[in-house]
């Protein structure tokens, strides 16, 4: 199954969509905040109503496209390219979310059952 998902949808929707799809992983937004000594800082954007729309980058794509074959590494990068957010997948782990960067490679199916496996 795929998830389409394009600039009216809220961070909240995508994120429980993305949940339903891969019930062992979830992906967090975050935007950079500016600080007085240059460096940007990034802040999550908790189950925020914000729609994808107003992230949006002027040359930005329509439509995501989430297949169980995206890799993490080209989602996070997606969401980067084409919205001012950050994203990042984190993976169960029992009790835990673990970051997915050392696996930024695996794709979403890849990872959901590494997180099934774990929380079993």
């Amino acid at each position: 199954m795929n998830l389409i998902v394009d600039d009216s949808y809220t961070l909240f929707s995508v994120q429980q969509e993305f949940n339903r799809l891969f019930p062992y992983l979830k992906i967090n937004f975050y935007t950079a905040t500016s600080r007085a000594t240059g460096v940007a800082q990034w802040k999550i954007l908790e189950a925020s109503n914000r729609t994808l729309g107003e992230f949006l980058i002027a040359d930005g794509e329509d439509d995501i496209v989430i297949t169980p074959d995206t890799t993490v590494s080209d989602l996070e990068r997606k969401f980067n390219t084409d919205y001012k957010l950050m994203a990042q997948v984190y993976r169960s782990s029992g009790r835990m979310w673990l970051a997915t960067n050392a696996t930024d490679s695996w794709t979403l199916e890849e990872q959901n059952k590494q997180g099934k496996a774990l929380s079993a």
